[in-house]
């Protein structure tokens, strides 16, 4: 699974308050593997207001 870290460059609520939580970002994947150029497409298509990216990982998922 790839996941995307990120906040809102204007970030709001408990987020504001402590600089050291991310919200995350990642598509389920039942049958196939998604490649960070899929996850990244999708991630900006449902971005509504400017982010940050603090980091980009695959986990494995057992």
């Amino acid at each position: 699974m790839v996941r995307i870290d990120w906040r809102y460059l204007k970030e709001r609520g408990d987020y504001k308050v402590d600089e050291s939580k991310n919200r995350g970002f990642s598509l389920v994947e039942v049958d196939q593997e998604y490649d960070v150029k899929t996850v990244l497409e999708s991630f900006y298509e449902s971005m509504k207001e400017p982010v940050k990216i603090i980091n980009i990982r695959r986990e494995e998922i057992i």
